[in-house]
């Protein structure tokens, strides 16, 4: 006998007003920067939480990171977020951040309590997805870029991009008759 199937389920994302709202009710550079380079690379905790100063290229806004497995991969930030990175005071544990993994989490659903926006890191990672999906990338360089293993984790995240741009461009039918 097979098992029942699970509901296929959009998961919810933040829009771009409201990572953009996040940024702006977060309440320093540091929690600013997180934000914003969440919302840029599509990056894990684990990864972010790791980041050290040798590791980011200022010139061609890269950072070096390594996500599961140990695996290397190159990330991509733009000139807003640079800007906020660059403003961070230097920070002697190890990371640029000045907190670990937990303290970044906690930052995060305190952020959220306050705004009402989910502030988790997997609302960004489909954020990061789904604003590639909707400037027509393609699912392989989301895989790359965001660092997934498979391509049906790409589907799986992006897939509320595919409703949106559906429901956009989707006239209701009793229009067209009249």
């Amino acid at each position: 006998m097979a098992s029942p199937r699970l509901p296929t389920v959009v998961l919810s994302h933040p829009s771009a007003a409201q990572v953009a709202q996040l940024i702006a009710a977060a309440s320093g550079p540091r929690d600013k920067a997180i934000i914003s380079l969440f919302a840029d690379t599509g990056l894990r905790l684990t990864e972010l939480a790791q980041i050290a100063p040798e590791r980011i290229d200022w010139e061609r806004r890269i950072i070096r990171v390594f996500g599961k497995g140990r695996k290397e991969r190159l990330v991509k930030f733009g000139p807003a977020t640079g800007a906020l990175l660059s403003a961070l005071p230097p920070q002697a544990s190890g990371n640029i951040w000045g907190v670990d993994y937990r303290g970044i989490q906690l930052m995060l659903v305190r952020l959220g309590r306050k705004t009402g926006i989910k502030a988790n890191l997997h609302s960004f990672r489909r954020f990061f997805a789904i604003e590639l999906r909707k400037r027509g990338v393609d699912s392989q360089t989301i895989q790359y870029l965001g660092g997934w293993e498979s391509l049906a984790m790409v589907e799986r995240y992006s897939r509320a991009a595919k409703q949106e741009v559906a429901l956009a461009e989707y006239v209701p039918l009793t229009e067209r008759l009249n």
